[in-house]
């Protein structure tokens, strides 16, 4: 029968990795804010993109769809063919023509995020099982060594008695036989503060991957902080890879008479106002 207690063979990646994931996809879904006068948007249309790499809507049947391209294409390299299947528990499911179906990418690729977003959730979850493992180590308590099997027992008899408050009396010259070993890590506290150091520079790195800046506080992050800053542009990079593939399809929407919009939510900008992000 399992132990009720914790194990640690708990903490294995695909076990416990979910929390994480379900964390930066939380964070994904605030990253764009949707808003149309004319139709209603699917709940959690970010995650929908992040996840499946795009999202269409059908003019003729008038509904959102996801699936994806079948890789045909024509002249201009432009997709032909969408199969895909409505929002709803019991979807339909259908091929369009391109011409009857206006498609919004995660970005130009047409690509999801959760490869990423697995890789960096493991990469978390294996930091805070090394933060785990440590703090256990920093609590355990010396070894004793016995040198034969009766002071062993005695030993044990000893402890079995152990009251909060109250001394244990042994009859014989126990103490001047036992030899405790200290197993202890001395650095095991020094070694969760670098770890700690390091799960903000994921953090970081993570946020970048998806247009944001996070700045680091950590004195033992700085030179992390200072190496990263180079990825500055690459955050602006990032970034636009997803919002320009959201405005192309806004743009598209309008020419077919459909007013939306999607401006990225001010909580994740410096740069706040729209006049600036669309002169961009």
């Amino acid at each position: 029968m399992e132990s009720k207690n914790l194990k640690r063979d708990k903490f294995e990646i695909g076990k416990t990795r979910m929390p994480y994931i379900q964390i930066e996809q939380n964070k994904l879904i605030i990253l764009f804010k949707w808003k149309s006068s004319d139709i209603k948007i699917p709940y959690n249309m970010e995650l929908l993109l992040r996840t499946n790499g795009s999202i269409g809507y059908a003019t003729k049947i008038k509904k959102w769809v996801i699936g994806s391209w079948t890789g045909v294409v024509d002249d201009l390299n432009h997709f032909t063919t969408y199969v895909c299947k409505t929002l709803s528990t019991t979807p339909e499911t259908f091929e369009i023509d391109q011409k009857d179906v206006i498609v919004c990418g995660n970005n130009f690729t047409y690509a999801g995020d959760m490869e990423i977003i697995e890789f960096m959730s493991s990469m978390k979850l294996e930091t805070d099982i090394s933060i785990f493992y440590q703090l256990v180590n920093s609590r355990n308590i010396p070894v004793i060594a016995a040198q034969n099997d009766k002071i062993k027992k005695e030993i044990e008899l000893a402890f079995q008695k152990m009251k909060a408050g109250v001394p244990v009396v042994i009859s014989t010259s126990l103490l001047d036989e036992l030899n405790a070993l200290d197993i202890t890590d001395k650095n095991a506290i020094e070694k969760m503060q670098y770890l700690n150091s390091f799960y903000d520079v994921l953090e970081k790195r993570n946020a970048q991957v998806f247009g944001v800046d996070v700045p680091l506080i950590d004195k033992r992050a700085q030179i992390n902080e200072k190496e990263l800053d180079n990825f500055n542009d690459v955050t602006s990079l990032n970034f636009l890879a997803s919002y320009e593939a959201r405005l192309q399809f806004c743009e598209e929407m309008k020419e077919a008479g459909i007013n939306i919009e999607v401006v990225r939510n001010p909580v994740y900008k410096e740069e706040a106002s729209e006049e600036e992000i669309e002169s961009e």
